[in-house]
């Protein structure tokens, strides 16, 4: 998010260290729903930690914000744009949970086919900085039924391993940014799905990636591969959590959903 009155709190948030927490204490879920002609929508819930918006609410504060929301309906906007062409902001409504802060959007598009949605939900934080891009972009060919390839993003093959594996004390300080985190991301299709390739399927949704974080902290294998290692995406953890109890990734490039 990049409001300009805000600025000053959030670069004064990056002073102290808060870059990795604010990455961290969040949750996420995006949501593509699809009809059998290509149009559809997109439904974002995303929500921090009701610690770090206090904290955030505070830098505000201190910037000379009279007020403080996750919700930034301007920004919304821009990233209907980022999506594509044809693509519109809808609405947006605040939302609290007894974990956090934050607000469900919905955005519209006619043409799947020139949809992208960023799996990677960085460009939620009302952080200053380059925002991390991971696309998934989709083909559609309308008949009946309907078919859809969702691509995924291929992420970095490469990721670097340690020469020393973490601490027990590393691993301690570095799995308390991650606590309760959550990102998932699903395909919706409104009507019926026929077919599919898709590793996880439940009736007409299919899910992509619902990585809760805290399976992974409760491995102390899964612990040491993803906060001991180099890892610079979703893509790459999607790699080494595949076959995690709990954890739900597509292993596959691309995906197709025949639906009608």
């Amino acid at each position: 998010m990049k409001r300009n009155n805000q600025t000053k709190f959030v670069v004064a948030a990056l002073a102290v260290g808060l870059t990795l927490m604010l990455s961290g204490c969040l949750q996420s879920e995006t949501v593509v729903r699809v009809r059998p002609d290509g149009s559809g929508e997109v439904i974002e819930r995303f929500t921090m930690a009701a610690g770090v918006v206090e904290m955030l609410a505070g830098f505000a504060a201190m910037g000379g914000e009279e007020s403080f929301s996750l919700l930034d309906e301007a920004d919304l906007r821009k990233r209907a744009e980022r999506m594509g062409p044809g693509v519109r902001y809808l609405d947006a409504e605040s939302v609290e949970t007894g974990w956090g802060e934050g607000y469900v959007a919905r955005y519209a598009f006619t043409d799947i086919n020139t949809l992208r949605v960023n799996q990677n939900p960085s460009e939620n934080v009302p952080m200053e900085g380059e925002e991390a891009e991971e696309f998934l972009t989709f083909s559609f060919r309308r008949g009946n039924p309907s078919v859809l390839e969702v691509r995924l993003p291929g992420g970095d093959e490469s990721v670097a391993n340690n020469d020393e594996a973490p601490s027990p004390d590393e691993l301690a300080a570095a799995s308390q940014f991650y606590q309760d985190m959550r990102i998932a991301v699903r395909i919706e299709v409104i009507g019926s799905i026929v077919s599919t390739n898709a590793d996880h399927r439940s009736g007409n949704t299919v899910t992509l990636m619902d990585i809760d974080f805290n399976r992974i902290l409760q491995s102390p294998e899964l612990s040491a591969a993803v906060l001991g290692n180099q890892v610079g995406s979703l893509a790459e953890v999607q790699r080494l959590v595949q076959g995690a109890d709990g954890i739900a990734v597509e292993t596959k490039e691309a995906i197709t959903i025949s639906l009608r």
